[in-house]
């Protein structure tokens, strides 16, 4: 566990609902505040109080991210298309939106992920591949022209409510670098 005098640069996806501009966590039921910093809680049973300060060595809490872009995609290779959204019946339920926060405050930091005590969203972003066909049931070209121009306008929505630009994908790592440290490094966490 590190206090970070320097605040850390992490990448990470959420899931939108399209329509309400709201930046979803992707395991959690937490939406992350629109121009507010995020605070992590332990939400090991989420009808009992905290049992810690989050995040702990002992416990999967804090405010997620990984540490590349291009780790987002490795973690959500169907990108914008949530996995799990064929279970769900409807493709609407599982669409995603990618962006940088930064994150401070007691962090945990391994060669892929941080999970940190504080956050705020810097920017969106998007791959350039976006809707390119691929394999299986989450196909992100299947999805409808209708839903595409939804999510669209909602995250233009979430980036005026949220006050972050969308930042081309070539360029987010070098944009958010000018809030906080990029370097990799310590013990490999869990994803």
């Amino acid at each position: 566990m590190d206090e970070r005098p320097t605040p850390i640069v992490g990448f990470r996806c959420w899931v939108l609902e399209l329509g309400k501009p709201v930046l979803k966590s992707m395991a959690m039921r937490f939406e992350w505040p629109a121009g507010e910093i995020a605070e992590a809680t332990c939400m090991y049973s989420p009808h009992d109080p905290p049992r810690h300060q989050a995040p702990d060595e002992g416990c999967r809490c804090g405010l997620h991210a990984r540490t590349t872009p291009q780790g987002c995609g490795e973690e959500y290779p169907y990108y914008p298309v949530h996995g799990y959204w064929a279970y769900r019946s409807a493709p609407t339920s599982g669409l995603m939106a990618m962006g940088a926060v930064l994150m401070w405050g007691v962090t945990l930091r391994g060669r892929r992920v941080i999970r940190a005590q504080y956050a705020r969203v810097l920017c969106l972003t998007e791959k350039p591949d976006l809707w390119a066909p691929r394999s299986g049931s989450n196909d992100p070209s299947r999805v409808s022209a209708e839903n595409v121009a939804r999510r669209q306008q909602t995250l233009d929505e979430i980036c005026a409510l949220y006050a972050v630009p969308m930042i081309p994908f070539a360029s987010v790592a070098r944009y958010a670098s000018e809030f906080g440290d990029l370097t990799e490094g310590g013990s490999e966490l869990a994803a």
